[in-house]
Parts: structure tokens; sequence; C-alpha cells
């Protein structure tokens, strides 16, 4: 545990966290308290990890935090970690039924649905986007494009035969909520032969 002014943000760091985030989050430390530590680099003494924490921890009104120093090779084992850390959160995906079940059934036990890092109108959001579903495909890196089709309707073309062998199941993604889904590929109509 070390009092926050002991702290020092890394110069470096290009994640910002807006005011809703850091009182979000601050919320959360009260309710919970430390469930992760701010992560220190001993070789710069910088935070790695954890600037928002930091943030929030001073509305939140703590005089000390926990912290996790970690050692690094290098500056770049270390910038590659603070970098990292920010990015591959952003990477993951809600299965966006089963968070809206979670969340529903949350809501009336917790004083304010805020500490689960979400509020009223992201709760509202969720529900109409199940019953206004987009049905453009996406993936994790943006549109699903026509070489990515014509690849996948490759890969399937010789099902297409009338072969009934067993490999004919696949399981499917649904692009809008996140749910798996097996198919028949021999029970997909045939495409019109050229």
């Amino acid at each position: 545990m070390v009092t926050l002014d002991e702290l020092r943000p890394h110069p470096e760091n290009a994640n910002t966290h807006s005011p809703e985030q850091i009182s979000r989050l601050a919320k959360i430390l009260k309710y919970q308290g430390w469930r992760k530590p701010i992560v220190v680099s001993k070789l710069s003494g910088y935070i790695v990890s954890g600037h928002g924490r930091l943030q929030a921890s001073r509305i939140a009104g703590f005089e000390k935090v926990p912290i996790d120093e970690q050692d690094y090779e290098s500056e770049e084992q270390e910038f590659a970690d603070l970098i990292a850390d920010n990015r591959i959160a952003e990477l993951s995906d809600w299965n966006t039924i089963k968070l809206n079940d979670q969340l529903a059934s949350l809501k009336p036990k917790l004083s304010d649905l805020e500490l689960s890092g979400f509020d009223e109108i992201d709760l509202g959001n969720i529900a109409e986007s199940l019953f206004n579903p987009s049905f453009e495909p996406v993936s994790a890196s943006g549109q699903v494009t026509g070489d990515q089709v014509n690849a996948v309707n490759n890969a399937l073309s010789g099902d297409y035969e009338g072969n009934s062998k067993a490999g004919s199941l696949r399981s499917i993604t649904c692009p809008s909520c996140g749910d798996d889904f097996s198919i028949n590929i021999n029970e997909i109509p045939r495409p019109p032969s050229s």
C-alpha cells in the first residue's frame, strides 16, 4: 500500500479517461474495494496499468492504494505492456443476450446499476439492440469483406455437391448477438450454377 502522492503516472500513457468513466470507477472502488492493484514498474517507477484507478481513488477518497511492482527487462517491454494493457481490453466483445439477462437480474439487487459499470441508459440501449438487431456482418476488425465471403463460399463449395458426409455441420456466430448456432450445410439451398 502506498499513498497516492507516491505514484507517478507514465508520461507516455496515450490512454485517456473520461470524467464519466472515472466517476463510475470511483463508485465501483467504493463499493467493491480494491480487486486489482495499480501496476508500477520497478525499472522506471511509473504506473504501467491503473492510471484510471488512480484518478478514481482520489474521487473515492482513498488515501492509500495497493500496488503491484513489476520487473521489466527493458523500457521497450514496459512500454509495450503499457500499450497492450489498454488495447487488449478493446478487442473483446459482449454477448448482448447474456449481458442483458445478467444486468436485468442484477438491477433489482444493486442500490445503483452503475456499480456494474453500466447505467440505465446502457441497459435500455442493450435491450433495444436485441429487439432491433443489426444484421450487418462485422468482425473484430470491421466489416466483412467480399474476399472473406468468397473464401468461405470456396471452402464450402465441395459440400454443395450433395455430399452427406459427417462433417456437414458447421458452427456460426451471429454477428449481432454473438450467440453460436450449428447449421447443416447440406440443408442450405444450392446456389444456381453458372
